[in-house]
C-alpha cells in the first residue's frame, strides 16, 4: 500500500480467516500473549455475545504490556478472564490449565513461537478437545523434509518459478509481480498439483492431508514442482 499513488484504484477480495471460531457447544479456553491477543478478544467477544462456555488467559511480561487488557474487562467476564503478568506472579502452570478444560474442550491460541512450543508439550494432558493456534512463522520444532529447491507453476498462466531451498514461495511470487493477499504473514493459496511440505501452524491435519491449500509464506514442497491457483 505504501507504493499507491494519489487517486490510484486497488482492487479489494473478500477477507479469508484461517484462524476463525469454529462454532460448537463445545468449551473453549483461549490463550493469547501481548498484542498478539487480538484475534483472541474478537473470539471472546463473540463467545460472550452467544452466552458460550469459555474463559480467557492474557500472558503478558507485566500489565504495561497488556494493550488490550480494558477491552476484556468492558466484556464483563467476571473470574472467566484472567490477566496473568509474569512480572507479579509465578510463571503459568500450563500442565494445570490443561487439566482443567472440561471433557472435549477446546484450545484456541496465539502468541510467540515459545509460548505455542509449551502449550503444544504439555497439550496430552486435553481430553479428547481440539487445538487451534496462529504462528508467524513456520514452527521451530516440527520435524520436517530438509529445504530443497522445487518449482511452481501458476494457473491459468503457467508461469514457472524457481523456488531455492533459502527462499519462500511467497518472495518468488512477489519478486515476479504476483499479487497476493498477505495478512499476519500467513498466505494460503489453492493448490492444483504437486506434494506440499506442510510447515504452516493454521491448517488442521485433515486440512493439511486433503493437500487443497499452501501456505506460501513458510511451506515447501515435496515435489519437483507445485501446480498453483492464485
Amino acid at each position: 500500500m505504501h507504493g499507491l499513488d494519489d487517486a490510484q484504484s486497488v482492487q479489494v477480495g473478500t477477507l479469508r480467516n484461517y484462524f476463525a471460531l469454529h462454532e460448537s457447544s463445545s468449551h473453549k479456553t483461549l490463550i493469547a500473549s501481548c498484542i498478539r491477543a487480538t484475534p483472541i478478544f474478537a473470539m471472546a467477544r463473540q463467545l460472550q455475545n452467544t452466552r458460550a462456555d469459555f474463559r480467557a488467559i492474557h500472558l503478558v511480561r507485566s500489565k504495561d504490556f497488556a494493550a488490550l487488557h480494558e477491552a476484556f474487562v468492558s466484556l464483563n467476564l467476571g473470574d472467566r478472564y484472567r490477566l496473568h503478568c509474569d512480572d507479579t506472579i509465578d510463571p503459568i502452570n500450563l500442565v494445570e490449565v490443561m487439566r482443567s478444560v472440561p471433557l472435549n474442550g477446546d484450545i484456541c491460541r496465539c502468541g510467540p513461537e515459545p509460548l505455542l512450543n509449551a502449550i503444544l508439550k504439555v497439550g496430552k494432558s486435553l481430553r479428547e478437545g481440539t487445538t487451534r493456534f496462529e504462528r508467524f512463522v513456520a514452527s521451530s520444532e516440527a520435524k520436517h523434509n530438509a529445504n530443497t529447491a522445487f518449482e511452481v507453476e501458476i494457473e491459468p498462466t503457467k508461469a514457472v518459478y524457481h523456488v531455492s531451498p533459502e527462499d519462500s514461495t511467497l518472495n518468488v511470487l512477489k519478486h515476479n509481480g504476483l499479487q497476493l493477499d498477505v495478512g499476519c504473514a500467513e498466505v494460503f493459496v489453492d493448490v492444483v498439483k504437486g506434494e506440499v511440505d506442510h510447515r504452516d501452524g493454521l491448517l488442521t491435519p485433515d486440512e493439511q492431508a486433503s493437500n487443497e491449500l499452501m501456505c506460501v509464506s513458510v511451506t515447501k514442497s515435496k515435489s519437483n514442482r507445485l501446480t498453483l491457483r492464485l
